[in-house]
């Protein structure tokens, strides 16, 4: 009865991620789309408020993606070098977390961290960006 109920499982699973492949071609055929149907839909963007329930203004995205150009890329990567120190009120260079060498580590933490790797991280295959802020 075990097996039986095991073997059941395991053709639910099988079946549970065809799907979810079939859906992933699916979008990956169609490319990326707007999550809203017209720009009008769109509300995404700044909002500013005169108390906490009327929008007194409102300001456009004006970084909209697809984010895979190498301009975009560098203005993305020119954010992520740098993060705000409360204590002294500056910009510092930041500072992301060291990887685990051993085989104790969760499926997440072994996959890594994105930015380290655009950033040119340990173990990453991309090389360091050298990217000037202007303010």
């Amino acid at each position: 009865m075990y097996i039986s109920k095991r073997n059941d499982i395991l053709q639910h699973k099988d079946a549970y991620f065809a799907m979810c492949e079939a859906v992933l071609k699916k979008w990956k055929i169609n490319g990326p789309r707007p999550l809203n149907a017209t720009a009008v839909d769109n509300r995404s963007g700044l909002w500013l408020f005169t108390d906490r329930t009327w929008p007194n203004q409102f300001f456009p995205p004006n970084f909209l993606p697809p984010y895979d150009t190498e301009e975009k890329r560098q203005i993305i990567l020119s954010y992520l070098t740098e993060e705000w120190d409360e204590k002294t009120l500056s910009w510092k260079k930041a500072v992301y977390p060291e990887k685990k060498g051993d085989s104790s580590i969760g499926f997440m933490e072994w996959c890594g961290n994105p930015i380290e790797a655009l950033l040119g991280g340990r173990g990453a295959a991309a090389k360091p960006v050298e990217t000037t802020k202007t303010t």
